[in-house]
């Protein structure tokens, strides 16, 4: 066991068998970036009394190449080339699925990629959820290399699945975004086809709102695949505001398409399937309107 103490803070480091760990312990009051593992949100000052704060605890093999600076802890981030490569795809995607036009549209979409910028930030570019923890209840969780990037599968870290347990998640979170995004393509190819008519199958005959539906899937497939905290902040205000504009869109379609669109709304739930029974209200009637947005 090695005992460091800096100016402002404390390091303690032992290691056998090829591993490496280390407890580090800032003293307050807080003078450094965040950049440097010592300083993570856990620095204090009370008058003239200096503290010590345990902040994370990390594991490494010893001799790696890519480490935090200082730490000697596994760095797998920095990646900004990454984020702006995901946030410029994804974005592309869920904007090709919903199609926005009108201002409301526009805001709602501003929205989505906001969460997409902030989850892939986190993903790739600058861990702030794993910062924290690692300053909380990251030893409680019983993890190590909290900056590992297949550690950032938070659901794994917390559930204490091994590594391919957190690909698994990975992929599972993956095919659920996927196909959230082929629904959202898919309905509104649908809309765009007919020009004119009523949309009652397909997707339509299971939620009236099917883009909106692939939007949550999208969602609760990136949370599931690599949660932070702003995103989970975040999702419910996403879904929220997509009720909100399903409704507005819904009033218009009522005024449009009449009896057509009311047989239909009391048939079809909104935007959670749900089982159907043998009856029904059988085929909706449609008429030769235009639609007049997404959804």
């Amino acid at each position: 066991m090695k005992f460091t103490r800096g100016t402002r803070h404390i390091r303690i480091r032992a290691g056998g068998d090829g591993f490496e760990s280390e407890r580090v312990y800032p003293l307050s009051p807080c003078s450094h970036s965040l950049h440097e593992p010592q300083s993570i949100l856990s620095c204090d000052y009370a008058g003239s009394i200096w503290r010590l704060h345990p902040v994370q605890w990390r594991s490494a093999r010893t001799g790696g190449s890519d480490m935090h600076p200082g730490s000697g802890a596994e760095w797998d981030y920095d990646l900004w080339g990454m984020v702006l490569l995901n946030v410029i795809i994804f974005g592309f995607f869920v904007w090709g699925g919903l199609r926005p036009r009108k201002p409301r549209e526009w805001r709602s979409f501003g929205l989505v990629a906001g969460f997409i910028l902030a989850l892939f930030a986190e993903m790739y570019g600058f861990p702030l959820t794993i910062y924290i923890l690692t300053a909380t209840v990251w030893p409680a969780l019983g993890g190590s290399d909290p900056f590992f990037h297949l550690n950032g599968h938070l659901l794994g870290t917390v559930l204490g699945l091994p590594l391919v347990g957190k690909i698994l998640i990975c992929i599972i979170g993956g095919i659920i975004a996927m196909y959230g995004i082929i629904l959202m393509w898919n309905s509104w190819r649908q809309i765009h086809e007919v020009q004119g008519s009523l949309v009652t199958e397909g997707a339509y005959a299971l939620v009236r709102h099917p883009q909106y539906l692939g939007l949550g899937l999208f969602i609760l497939g990136l949370l599931i695949q690599w949660p932070t905290l702003l995103s989970i902040l975040m999702a419910p205000l996403l879904l929220i505001r997509y009720v909100s504009l399903s409704r507005k869109e819904e009033a218009e379609m009522q005024m449009l398409f009449g009896a057509a669109y009311e047989s239909y709304r009391l048939e079809i739930p909104a935007i959670i399937p749900r089982r159907r029974s043998g009856a029904g209200t059988g085929p909706v009637d449609t008429q030769s309107v235009s639609i007049p947005g997404s959804g």
